[in-house]
This record gives structure tokens, C-alpha cells and sequence, in this order.
């Protein structure tokens, strides 16, 4: 071993066993700190920046001295974790080695759960920055990757969720949660789906009339299907124009209201053939997919397996300015050849590899060949970038078979209109038109809102929660319905599971992988999810439970969250062999004591890399 590491070792065996002296209630008492670690936090957030202070205070009350804590940007952040050269050592070490002891996150997932890389031993070290290793989970995922069957898949979920709750290398703080507005007379929105833009728009009501009023913070940016991310918002501009895209753009297949999996819309059905490369290997698969004989464009003319293919065309094409076209060609599919006509009703899908929610491949838009061919022969590709009803971009451009067509599209006043899509062979619709507008201020939109003008303001407007309920608009709260609905985000402290004490448990006095493990679960107990959600989020979230938010398919509702309960930590601590305060004792915040050990083990990594330079 280099002459650096085992200095550095004898460094983090100081920091962390460093007992630390804390002023309690204006007293000296001595505060028995089992040991003390860094805590690494993004500034990027306020009421992130608000718990992690509070659960920096909560840990010294189970025996867990904090001795730095960095409040900084990502910037400083990613090469201490995700971004970690391996220059230094070949795994992410402690923050006092210039990696990191715990960091507070949060993550976004997408409804169709796909953890891989996140705890797997296959991602080390990068995506994977726990630095995280189980067999049994490692098999699990493998499982759940390559099954289709969507009960058979929830399962194997479950049961990679009940182990990551058992194992704790990420400890879940609390999921976000989102905030409509509606007025009282409106109904028939799945909230969660609205906000991924799956929502079926033809079972949206007002008592009130057949027109509705959606109201969006965004501008329009993106004029048709191909400019549009799949249930992905990373590009806030995009946001408006998935508003009418979902409205409008109908595809094979779209997500069931009552569980969010994806069944046939514009198919009939689907078979799934797995093609298998040896008698135990799955190599890749193909999805047969029956158009539903009556869909119909709202030009009236029927859906054909041409139009399918020519939609999906596009999308493999540089051409088309497709947004998905990396995502599609690079994960699923090879060329234009992976998309098969059989015959006028049937088309055929070669997928590249086994996917395990290969429906949500089915589920871009459908455009119709017939009239969208013949404008691009004449004016180009480039007419795709024109806005609908523009010189030469017709409305035949959005012409497609969802419930409403497009009717007008006004990129000055930003405002889209829809009507009813006569030609719609779904239920019918609730609704004659609907109307979206963009009101980039918040409290605009809410006046708006107040005096009838508009029927919804959605989860866009940040703060709108606070607005109406901090302030007991009671004119608003009696009006007006307030939905609070689960998200696809969740904010987790990540362990780094090669710290000697928390992640491996090699320098706890019992030196076992069970008894890190215990101080995790100690950790978990000590933070107070209820307090954080109440108090900083204004109620505006769900307690956590594992890494996997509320609002995932599989996500395993049988497991309960971590409760609030010091004395049980300190059990927890005490089976680990440590002698922890007492609880209802609070110690005074002395990051001066902190800094002492953190000043040396900086000093050290300074004094080696200026040798590495010599």
C-alpha cells in the first residue's frame, strides 16, 4: 500500500473517531460522539438546503458527530461522486479523501420503473456512486429487466425495493408531490398522467359547458410530434406543447387511468415474440401489432400499418429533427428496417434487445401519410420547424387520431385551440374545445383563475400551494378543487458504501457489513420525514420509504417509512456497540470542534497532490 493511503487512513481513523466536547443548555457536557463524518450538499435548492441543516443537527442526538458539512454546487459535487477520477484509489473513498460520507440528492425517475445502474454492481462507481454491491439484488434487476409480463414484473419489483429498504444505500427522505388547481366543475383528469402528458383527454368534463380553459406557464416551441420528448421535461419549453400534443396525437397504445400500465388505444392488440439465441438466452424480441379497424385520422381517412411506419420513419430519420431519434435508435430498434408493414392492418416491431415495457415503444404519436408526405416532397424537410397554419406548414401537418384536432395555433398570443375530433372512435368526448394559454405569472394566472377566465392552473406554477394555503385563501380553497397527487421525484441521502464505518463496518467495534448497516437504519430513524414535509415543504410531499417515488409503476406500497424515533436509532447504535447520548439531550452546534479534524485531513490531501506535482 502507498505511503499516502495509509497515512490517509490514520487521518479518517482520527476524523472519525475524533471525540468531540458540545456546550448543552449554556452547560459543559460531554457528548460520547461514536464518530464524525462530512456531509455534502447541493445549494441549488432552499428547502433542501433548510432539512439537510435539520438533519445535520438530528445526527449528534444518536452519537454522530457532523464535522463539516459543504454547502456548494455541483460543480464541486460530481467529482467527489458520480464524476470521481479513480485516481487516487480505484473506488470513491470518504470526503475527507476527496470523495464523500453522505450526500444529500434528490432524483427523477420516469413512470416505467428502470433502476439500472442506480444499485447495481455493473454501473460501479459512476452511476452507480454508492459504490453498492448485492448478488441477490444484481440478480433481481437482471429478472425484472427481462420480463414483460407486467404482474410477473410489479413483483420483481416489490421485491428489489425490499431490499434496497433493507440495505439502506440510499436512505429515502420524502417524495415531492405536485399541486393542480381545477375549478369545481371540471373532472376526468388523472393528475399524474396530465403531468407526464398521457392523460386521456376525451374523459375530461366541465358541468359547466363543453369548452375548457388550461392554463400553462410555458411558451410555444415545438410544432409537431417529432420536436416532442416522450414523458420527459427536462426542456421546460417543451412543456406547453405536450399540453395539446397529448390531446391530439393518438398512438398504438396508452397508459390505463386506474394503474398507469400501458394497454391498446388506437391498436386492437398486441403479441410480444421473444426470439431466443440459445435455448436459455433472450437475444431480442418483436412486437405484432392489429391497427383497431375503426380508428380513423380526423381527416376521416383510416389508420394503416403505412402510417404507422411512415410516423415511426420520421422519428429514425436526421431530417426530420426528430428528439428522439438517438433515444429510439441507439436502445431499441436498428434502422427504418425494424419497423415491418404485413399487411394494411398489422405492422411488425423488431426491438434490438428484451425490454421490459416494450409497450411504451407504441406510444408516439401517429401521423397520416397521406397528407403529411406530399408537403415535405414539396417544401422540405425543414417545414417540420414551421409552426401549423404558417405559409407553407398546414394544419395537415398535425393531422393525426386522437380525440381533438388542432384548430388554431398562435405562437404570438401563445394559444392553441382544439376542437373534437369527429372521427375520434373512443368513448366520446366530454369536451367541444379546449383551449391552452400560457400566463408565465403566477399570480395572474390565479386572478384568472378567481374570476373564471381559466379552468385549470397546473403543477407548473412553483409555489402555488404555498399561495392559496399559507395565506387561507378561503376564496380559493372553497372554490376550487386543490389536488395533491404523487410525483416521479424523490430526495434520498446517499451512503457511500465504502466509508470503513457506515458502508463496510470494518472500523465499528463489531466490524461486520451488518453492523454498518444498523447505523444506517439508526440514521434513517433519526431524520423527522413529517417535520420536513410540514414545516419546509408546506405539506407538499409523501414520507419516503425507499428510493423508488410513489408515482413509478411497481412502486411496493406494503413497505412503511423509517419512522421518527430517536430512542430506537440510539437501540440501533447500542447493537453496534456504541454508547450514544441521551436522546433529550440536544447538542449546541459547534463546528469549530468539527473544523479541527477536517483542517488536517485537507492539509494532507494538499501536501499529496503537491508532491504528485513535483
Amino acid at each position: 500500500m502507498k505511503k499516502e493511503k495509509i497515512f490517509g487512513t490514520l487521518i479518517i481513523c482520527f476524523v472519525t473517531l475524533y471525540p468531540i466536547l458540545a456546550l448543552v443548555e449554556g452547560q459543559e457536557t460531554e457528548i460520547p460522539i461514536a464518530f464524525s463524518i462530512a456531509l455534502l450538499s447541493p445549494n441549488t435548492d432552499e428547502a433542501r438546503n433548510q432539512w439537510a441543516v435539520l438533519i445535520q443537527k438530528q445526527l449528534p442526538k444518536i452519537g454522530i458527530g457532523v464535522y463539516l458539512h459543504e454547502s456548494t454546487g455541483w460543480d464541486n459535487i460530481a467529482p467527489r461522486t458520480w464524476s470521481y477520477s479513480l485516481f487516487d484509489y480505484d473506488y470513491i473513498p470518504t470526503y475527507a479523501e476527496g470523495g464523500y460520507d453522505i450526500l444529500f440528492v434528490g432524483m427523477n425517475w420516469e413512470m416505467d420503473l428502470n433502476p439500472t445502474g442506480h444499485y447495481d454492481s455493473g454501473w460501479w462507481v459512476y452511476d452507480n456512486y454508492y459504490q453498492y454491491r448485492n448478488p441477490v439484488y444484481d440478480n433481481k434487476l437482471n429478472e425484472y429487466l427481462t420480463t414483460y409480463d407486467p404482474d410477473e414484473r410489479d413483483q420483481l419489483a416489490y421485491e428489489l425495493q425490499a431490499i434496497l429498504y433493507e440495505d439502506l444505500p440510499a436512505i429515502s427522505i420524502l417524495y415531492e408531490s405536485s399541486f393542480f388547481l381545477l375549478d369545481s366543475g371540471i373532472s376526468g383528469f388523472n393528475p399524474l398522467l396530465s403531468k407526464v402528458r398521457s392523460d386521456h383527454s376525451e374523459n375530461w368534463n366541465n358541468s359547466e359547458g363543453t369548452d375548457l380553459i388550461y392554463c400553462n406557464k410555458y411558451e410555444l416551441n415545438s410544432n409537431n410530434a417529432f420536436q416532442l420528448e416522450k414523458e420527459n421535461f427536462a426542456d421546460a419549453a417543451q412543456n406547453f406543447d405536450q399540453l395539446w400534443a397529448q390531446c391530439v396525437y393518438g398512438s398504438l397504445y396508452q397508459r390505463n387511468l386506474t394503474n398507469n400500465r400501458w394497454e391498446p388505444y388506437v391498436a386492437k392488440n398486441a403479441t410480444i415474440i421473444p426470439h431466443y439465441y440459445d435455448s436459455e438466452y433472450v437475444r431480442n424480441m418483436s412486437i405484432f401489432v392489429d391497427i383497431e379497424p375503426e380508428a380513423k385520422f380526423s381527416n376521416g381517412d383510416p389508420v394503416l400499418a403505412e402510417d404507422i411506419k411512415y410516423s415511426y420513419d420520421l422519428h429514425f430519420s436526421t431530417y426530420a429533427h426528430s428528439s428522439t431519434y438517438g433515444h429510439l435508435l441507439t436502445n431499441y430498434f436498428s434502422s427504418n428496417d425494424s419497423i415491418v408493414v404485413i399487411d394494411s392492418d398489422t405492422v411488425r416491431f423488431d426491438l434490438r434487445y428484451t425490454y421490459n415495457f416494450p409497450y411504451s415503444l407504441l406510444s408516439y404519436g401517429i401521423i397520416d401519410k397521406s397528407t403529411v408526405e406530399p408537403i415535405i416532397s414539396t417544401y422540405g424537410y425543414e417545414v417540420l420547424k414551421e409552426a401549423p397554419f404558417s405559409v407553407n406548414a398546414s394544419g395537415s401537418l398535425v393531422t393525426s387520431c386522437g380525440p381533438f384536432k388542432l384548430d388554431s395555433y398562435n405562437v404570438t398570443e401563445n394559444k392553441v385551440v382544439l376542437t373534437k375530433n369527429e372521427y375520434w372512435f373512443g368513448s366520446t368526448q366530454g369536451l367541444n374545445n379546449i383551449t391552452f394559454i400560457s400566463i408565465p405569472d403566477k399570480i395572474e394566472a390565479l386572478d384568472l383563475l378567481r374570476e373564471d377566465k381559466v379552468d385549470v392552473l397546473d403543477e407548473n406554477y412553483n409555489f402555488l400551494r404555498e399561495e392559496v394555503f399559507n395565506n387561507n385563501d378561503s376564496s380559493i380553497i372553497e372554490s376550487f378543487n386543490a389536488v395533491l397527487f404523487p410525483s416521479l421525484k424523490h430526495q434520498e441521502l446517499g451512503i457511500n458504501m465504502k466509508h470503513p464505518i457506515m458502508g463496510t463496518g470494518e472500523l465499528t467495534p463489531v466490524g461486520t457489513a451488518e453492523s454498518a448497516k444498523n447505523i444506517r437504519k439508526a440514521i434513517s430513524h433519526a431524520i423527522p420525514r413529517s417535520v420536513i414535509i410540514n414545516d419546509i415543504m408546506n405539506g407538499k410531499g409523501f414520507l419516503g420509504v425507499t428510493p423508488i417515488p410513489n408515482g413509478c409503476i411497481g412502486f411496493n406500497s406494503d413497505l412503511d417509512s423509517y419512522s421518527y424515533d430517536l430512542d430506537l436509532a440510539i437501540e440501533y447504535m447500542e447493537s453496534v456497540s456504541y454508547n450514544p447520548p441521551d436522546p433529550d439531550i440536544t447538542p449546541t452546534d459547534n463546528t469549530t470542534f468539527y473544523l479541527i479534524p477536517a483542517i488536517i485531513s485537507l492539509a494532507y490531501m494538499i501536501i499529496v497532490k503537491w508532491k504528485k506535482r513535483r
